[in-house]
């Protein structure tokens, strides 16, 4: 039996997370969400950090250089994981053999 790839699990299960984000956010949003409010939502920052990215952008004030760094790298992030579950959602489709159905 082949070893169990963890990375490979942790992915999916990201990809998963990010399916249900995204949609919670776009019935309650009315569109599809940006990658900064996405990463908020996914839990890839600390909780104290997504307090303070929360408070700062609720104030409409500038985000503190470390944090809109984390913010950024956080959505670049989210970017790679839309483009993988894209990837998936390829490869899970049936071959089309080029015969239009009717």
């Amino acid at each position: 039996m082949p070893p169990v790839d963890h990375q490979s699990l942790d992915r999916r299960g990201i990809i998963r997370r990010y399916h249900r984000v995204s949609q919670r956010l776009k019935d309650e949003l009315g569109r599809d969400a940006m990658l900064d409010e996405l990463a908020l939502e996914m839990d890839l920052l600390a909780p104290i950090d997504r307090m303070t990215i929360e408070a700062c952008l609720g104030r409409g004030e500038r985000l503190p250089s470390d944090l809109d760094r984390q913010l950024n790298r956080h959505a670049a992030e989210v970017k790679r994981v839309v483009g993988e579950a894209q990837a998936m959602r390829f490869v899970d489709e049936p071959p089309n053999d080029g015969e239009d159905e009717d």
